[in-house]
């Protein structure tokens, strides 16, 4: 991230979270604005150009704290899903990550007023008084920006007295601060995005190695905290289903089936409107030039490629024990 100059709405002037974060992180210059948009929708810029100069972007959300969650993410034996958005795009450059098409820049944006995040959900909980799950800001990878501001732990810290829903952080990191000193919630569950490590090596820059979040995933697992797993997405490649059983193999030598949460899978899928916008930006990518299927605005591999991929990897998970998955195609 690009510490050179640090965006702040004006709106932040005397809030205490700014000051903790320029202490930190110590830019060279502070650029006051009205509202995030400013920057983060400016277009004509090169975002794969700007990508290597990320800027941070600090915010106070005014509205929409949580969304109904897409067909494309949503399974998890949930009535009630939701997700919410306390930060915009992530400190990795995965190179199937739908957030390069989703927005004009990828400036990192921190909502600093997460206490508004959390009582809209518990408004949301009074409203519904049955358990429901809210997934927390999948438009970044929250544990990685946790040194910057402590959503995990205000979160996990407000699930501890509401027994109705469940959040999930949802990472890539190997960061294990933001759960390693706490008591272990039943309500709060600790994902980790894992792929075969050719995979992540060809697709996944940025990130720290599967083996080191696995490591990271093993040690919440042992302490007693609900831990799911995402291989997703699956990436159809050369070989896939020795790479992808090899993979999941090693996997049952750091979790008991028993005890996971779950694992979840999912093969390459996205938005039609943001796959058009990345194939711009990424020209040689034959992961996103794959001649995809598209219906009703999203795109996928054929559903014979799909089909494929998911009974490889399931049949694979079951073979070592792992019979609770949840399936987004």
């Amino acid at each position: 991230m690009n510490k050179r100059i640090v965006y702040i709405e004006r709106q932040l002037l005397n809030h205490s979270g700014v000051r903790r974060i320029l202490d930190k992180i110590k830019p060279s210059a502070v650029e006051w604005i009205e509202h995030y948009k400013e920057v983060l929708n400016q277009r004509g810029g090169n975002w794969r150009l700007q990508k290597q100069y990320q800027s941070l972007i600090l915010a106070h959300r005014k509205d929409a704290f949580y969304y109904e969650a897409s067909p494309l993410t949503h399974s998890i034996e949930f009535k009630h899903f939701y997700y919410n958005t306390l930060a915009i795009n992530c400190l990795y450059d995965c190179e199937y990550c739908y957030l390069q098409g989703m927005f004009n820049t990828p400036h990192l944006v921190l909502f600093l007023n997460n206490n508004d995040f959390i009582k809209a959900a518990d408004t949301l909980s009074q409203r519904l008084q049955k358990p429901f799950y809210m997934a927390l800001s999948y438009d970044t990878d929250l544990p990685a920006v946790e040194h910057l501001y402590p959503y995990c732990d205000e979160w996990i810290r407000y699930a501890e007295t509401n027994p109705l829903i469940t959040i999930e952080i949802r990472t890539k990191s190997s960061i294990t601060s933001f759960f390693a000193n706490k008591n272990p919630v039943n309500n709060v569950v600790l994902s980790w995005s894992v792929n075969p490590e050719d995979i992540a090596r060809r697709f996944e820059p940025l990130t720290p190695s599967p083996a080191v979040r696995i490591k990271a995933a093993s040690q919440a697992h042992e302490m007693g905290w609900p831990v799911m797993l995402c291989i997703d997405p699956i990436v159809y490649t050369r070989d896939f289903n020795a790479v992808y059983s090899t993979f999941i193999s090693n996997l049952r030598k750091y979790f008991d089936p028993i005890r996971l949460y779950g694992i979840s899978i999912g093969t390459m899928r996205m938005n039609t409107d943001y796959l058009t916008n990345i194939r711009n930006q990424r020209p040689d990518s034959q992961l996103l030039w794959y001649p995809f299927e598209r219906k009703n605005g999203h795109a996928f591999y054929p559903k014979e490629v799909r089909q494929e991929l998911v009974e490889t990897v399931t049949n694979a998970l079951k073979k070592e024990g792992f019979n609770r998955i949840f399936v987004y195609d």
